[in-house]
């Protein structure tokens, strides 16, 4: 996907929309976590979900420049750890947003989604549209799908590149994460090091970007408008 965008199959970029759902705590039972607890995770859905989405848009298409967004904790009687207040942190969240190239961008993210658990982005522009979406249950959870329009084309399976070296062998999740995302962003960490002069992507300024999203977004939830993102200065 980021190679056909880099190419320019998109053209100019309309909207884009993209959420991340899962049901981790759709049941009104399950145990107060310090998850729930806003004072010590410091966001909910956001945080658990939302960060890798916008991480995932700003990759792609560029910084995220002005929000508005709703959030909301699916029951409210539920407290944090040891009972003590109503836990606080949003399990969803629904974001509308403007990029700097002038694309907008409707995010949802969702922990009390029953039945779902997979991460998805559309994304429309002049020249095409590209889907990709992946399922986080059951075999092959790792495996996505990407689809492609063009014309009055409907969309269609893109025919990916061969997938050699990936770590197909192990079932295991960890091992399979580890190998195709955290390994690569080490080595990639370890060389810019070393290099003096390259700079590791993602990079501290990619985390502190993300992170001033998030506060815009807690910003709108709180006061029910637009809000700027903060720009992160280099």
């Amino acid at each position: 996907m980021k190679a056909m965008v880099e190419a320019g199959f998109l053209g100019r970029v309309f909207h884009v929309n993209c959420r991340w759902f899962n049901g981790a705590w759709v049941e009104r039972g399950t145990a107060p976590s310090w998850r729930m607890d806003r004072s010590v995770a410091g966001y909910g859905a956001l945080g658990d979900l939302g960060v890798h989405l916008i991480d995932l848009v700003r990759w792609l298409f560029g910084d995220v420049v002005r929000v508005m967004a709703s959030s909301g904790v699916g029951y409210p009687s539920r407290t944090i750890s040891g009972g003590m207040r109503a836990a606080d942190a949003e399990d969803f969240s629904h974001v509308l947003a403007e990029l700097g190239s002038g694309a907008t961008l409707a995010m949802t993210v969702s922990r009390v989604a029953r039945g779902l658990n997979e991460h998805s982005m559309e994304v429309y522009g002049e020249n095409g549209a590209l889907s990709m979406r992946q399922s986080r249950t059951g075999d092959g959870w790792q495996l996505g799908q990407l689809s492609m329009a063009q014309g009055s084309d409907p969309m269609s399976p893109v025919e990916l590149p061969s997938t050699t070296g990936s770590p197909g062998a192990s079932e295991d999740r960890l091992d399979i994460t580890g190998v195709t995302t955290i390994a690569p962003m080490v080595r990639q960490f370890i060389a810019a090091i070393e290099s003096q002069g390259l700079v590791a992507a993602p990079s501290l300024q990619d985390g502190l970007q993300a992170q001033a999203v998030l506060e815009a977004i807690t910003a709108s939830v709180q006061s029910r408008a637009w809000i700027d993102v903060a720009p992160i200065s280099t």
